[in-house]
């Protein structure tokens, strides 16, 4: 079965990349299914970091380590378009996406929680939000009610089609929940085909973390860009985001001579 066998290799590679922390070749990026294909599909949003995700990030209230890797300087980091940071290195420069890194960050920390039962997630109440919800919508969160529970959200059925929400992840205290449930449950109904909990739980939790993560056109500070790549530096699996895009891209001393014609 070439699916079969393309999920295996494709798996495998992953992983032996996550371990060593390989970063993608400049020139390249990642496709959202894994693939390789070129060009910029990112989209654009002007803004600041003013969401309550962003105020997180500023003040370090998410519980990430702060050690920085040894071959990544930040004293020249800056910030390109409101969406790239760039840094010298010891062997050239590296070029960050700051929402695929905020995302990967996102990612391994809702799902660690996420794996370790005896961790109460973390989530705010707030005032029952009633959603009403299409025939499809109720079977779907009727069905993932307990996935929901382990990431934060406290949704209770009222009458009908619709649902009471009384919590939700502490990222999302200042989004509209309605338009979040809404969303993710859309998200959610394309792996509907598959009984896999533990595929449909990574999916949530890769929803959630791109919604939480600073967005392209966010201005970000030095102090958030510093911070922003000392705990990338610290994720597991960081050469990505949980879509298969690349974090960061080095582009080397080398081939900087080579495109000036010093080489």
């Amino acid at each position: 079965n070439h699916s079969l066998l393309y999920d295996t290799v494709f798996a495998a590679v992953k992983k032996t990349l996550g371990q060593h922390k390989i970063t993608p070749v400049w020139g390249n990026r990642v496709a959202d299914d894994g693939g390789l294909a070129y060009g910029d599909g990112q989209s654009w949003r002007i803004g600041q970091v003013n969401s309550y995700a962003g105020r997180l990030l500023k003040e370090k209230r998410i519980p990430w380590s702060l050690a920085v890797h040894e071959e990544v300087g930040t004293d020249t980091l800056t910030q390109l378009h409101n969406l790239y940071l760039v840094t010298q290195t010891k062997l050239g420069i590296l070029v960050i996406d700051q929402h695929a890194a905020h995302e990967r960050i996102l990612y391994e920390q809702i799902l660690q929680t996420f794996k370790e039962q005896k961790e109460q997630p973390q989530f705010i109440l707030t005032k029952p939000v009633l959603i009403d919800m299409s025939f499809s919508e109720k079977d779907l969160v009727q069905e993932h009610i307990p996935l929901l529970q382990q990431v934060g959200f406290a949704v209770e059925h009222f009458k009908d089609n619709a649902f009471l929400v009384h919590a939700v992840p502490i990222l999302f205290q200042d989004r509209n929940i309605a338009e979040l449930i809404s969303e993710l449950l859309a998200d959610l109904w394309e792996e509907k085909r598959t009984r896999d909990l533990d595929r449909v739980s990574h999916r949530m939790i890769a929803y959630l973390a791109c919604r939480g993560a600073v967005k392209a056109g966010d201005s970000l500070t030095k102090k958030q860009m510093k911070e922003l790549l000392q705990n990338l530096e610290k994720t597991q699996n960081n050469a990505t985001c949980p879509h298969g895009r690349p974090t960061r891209i080095e582009i080397s001393r080398d081939k900087l001579d080579r495109m000036f014609k010093r080489k």
